[in-house]
């Protein structure tokens, strides 16, 4: 995978802005994600996270929708 990939698929960005929200927020958002990509462990969410994993146009709705659903309006990047 080339960089331009990784960082066209990761997500960490999202999550680095979603750790910054109140109480238990950022926990919830993990959840959500690990379902909506079909039950993952908290390991293959990090694993996608950070952008090794080339997601469908779905997946990338779904993600988005979530990080959406949580006011984070731009989730993709290592940021």
């Amino acid at each position: 995978m080339t960089d331009k990939q990784i960082q066209a698929n990761a997500f960490r960005k999202g999550l680095n802005q979603a750790d910054k929200l109140p109480g238990r927020i950022c926990i919830k958002l993990r959840e959500e994600l690990r379902r909506g990509l079909g039950g993952l462990s908290p390991q293959a969410l990090w694993y996608r996270a950070d952008g090794n994993v080339i997601h469908t146009e779905f997946e990338r709705c779904g993600i988005e929708r979530v990080f959406r659903d949580y006011g984070i309006s731009n989730p993709w990047g290592l940021g």
